[in-house]
C-alpha cells in the first residue's frame, strides 16, 4: 500500500496500473503474508510479488517470499469422571484422552505432579500412568491413555488428590504445560478391630477353682482407618455347645 497509485477500491486488483512518475527513485513497499488460520507448521506456499511495465511485459522483475509457520501446541486432556469413592486397596482405573489441537506432531509426556490430602501433604500412593499406550499425536489426532490410582492399604479415611499433567515435546508461550486433569478421591471409612490372646504372655487355657478370678490379658489393635472406641463384651458357650449370642456370664453365672 505504500506504492504510488493506492487506493482503497483498487489495492487489489492487478489490472489497474500504478502511475510512478519520478525515474530512479525508490518507494518501500510493504507487502504483509497471513498464514491461514488452519496452516500446518512449517515452510508455507510461497508468495510471488510481480511488478511490470504496462504495454510491455517483459520489462519486469519479481521476488519471492516464502513463510514459515510457527508451531503451536496445543493438548487437551479429558476423562469422563474426576471424582470416585475407594477403599483402602482398591484399584481406580482412569482412562484420559489426549486431543492435538495444535498445528503440528506432538510427542507429549503424562506426569503424576502432585498426590497429597486435604491438608496439601504429599502422599506416597502408587500412580501408574500407562506409556505404552503413548504415541506421536499428529494434528488434529487424539488416543486415550490408562491411568491407575491405587489406594494403599493402610490409609487414612478423608479426601486426597492426585493430579495428572500433560506436557508437549517444546515449550511455547514458555511453558511445555499443556493440561492437568485433577483427580479428586475420598477414601471411606473403614472399620475393622482385632483382639488377640499374646501367646508369649498369655495362655488360652487356664486351670482355676470354683468361685476364683481367672484373668486374661489381650491385645486390641484397630485395623480401620479411623479413630474408633471399642467396645468388649464376653460371651459362654451353652450347655449344647454352641456360644451363646447375649453376652455376659449366663450359663456360669450359677454354677
Amino acid at each position: 500500500k505504500d506504492a504510488p497509485g493506492y487506493t482503497l477500491e483498487t489495492r487489489y486488483d492487478p489490472k489497474v496500473p500504478r502511475f510512478w512518475g519520478q525515474i530512479e527513485v525508490p518507494y518501500e513497499v510493504l507487502a504483509t503474508v497471513c498464514a491461514p488460520v488452519n496452516a500446518d507448521a512449517g515452510i508455507g506456499p510461497a508468495v510471488k510479488i510481480k511488478a511490470y511495465l504496462q504495454g510491455s511485459p517483459k520489462v519486469s522483475d519479481e521476488k519471492i517470499l516464502s513463510t514459515m509457520v510457527k508451531h503451536v501446541y496445543d493438548l487437551d486432556a479429558t476423562t469422563e469422571n474426576l471424582e470416585n469413592d475407594m477403599n483402602p486397596g482398591e484399584t481406580w482405573a482412569v482412562p484420559i484422552n489426549i486431543m492435538n489441537g495444535g498445528n503440528g506432531p506432538d510427542r507429549y509426556d503424562m506426569r503424576v505432579t502432585e498426590i497429597a490430602d486435604s491438608d496439601g501433604l504429599a502422599q506416597p500412593w502408587n500412580v501408574e500412568v500407562f506409556r505404552s499406550d503413548m504415541s506421536e499425536l499428529e494434528r488434529n489426532q487424539n488416543q486415550t491413555v490408562m491411568v491407575h490410582v491405587n489406594t494403599p492399604d493402610q490409609v487414612a479415611a478423608g479426601e486426597y488428590q492426585v493430579k495428572i499433567s500433560v506436557f508437549s515435546e517444546e515449550a511455547y508461550e514458555g511453558t511445555k504445560l499443556r493440561d492437568v486433569i485433577p483427580l479428586k478421591i475420598t477414601v471411606n471409612e473403614f472399620h475393622d478391630m482385632q483382639i488377640e490372646l499374646d501367646p508369649y504372655v498369655e495362655s488360652a487355657v487356664k486351670t482355676t477353682a470354683p468361685g476364683k478370678t481367672v484373668r486374661f490379658i489381650m491385645n486390641l489393635t484397630n485395623n480401620g482407618n479411623v479413630l474408633d472406641t471399642p467396645t468388649l463384651h464376653n460371651h459362654t458357650k451353652k450347655g449344647d455347645g454352641n456360644w451363646d449370642v447375649e453376652p455376659g456370664m449366663n450359663s456360669l453365672a450359677g454354677w
